[in-house]
């Protein structure tokens, strides 16, 4: 499950990154190349991915750990792409913000989840 923590991490960071500057890199029209990236498509991919990594790795933290916090932070964060998501035209100025925060809440959930399982793995080591 680290290793699902860590990837999800990463991924989150990365769908973060992809939300905040993709549109100002399509604005350039020399990266016009790269459009699909913002299409609804690779978004369900992202995403899809992300629950795939999400799952395991939280279900598999809480029994170990048994704190509720990691998983809220990762749930708050997918409620806000799933927001994202159900209105994909962006109005009102919140194509960076949701998506953003979502990647960036999610991607802190597995970082939780990776801390509170090391403090359990140490104090059952000191134990």
């Amino acid at each position: 499950a680290k290793y699902l923590d860590w990837i999800g991490t990463g991924a989150s960071l990365l769908c973060a990154l992809h939300c905040s500057v993709l549109p100002i890199l399509l604005a350039y029209s020399a990266f016009q190349g790269i459009a699909w990236l913002g299409g609804h498509t690779a978004e369900v991919v992202f995403i899809t991915v992300a629950v795939l990594v999400a799952v395991p790795a939280f279900v598999a933290g809480y029994r170990k750990h048994r704190k509720i916090l990691p998983i809220s932070f990762a749930l708050v964060g997918f409620v806000l792409i799933f927001i994202s998501l159900a209105d994909h035209q962006h109005v009102a100025g919140a194509p960076l913000f949701l998506p953003t925060m979502a990647g960036i809440l999610i991607a802190c959930g597995h970082l939780l989840n990776i801390k509170v399982s090391k403090q359990i793995t140490r104090a059952v080591a000191t134990a």
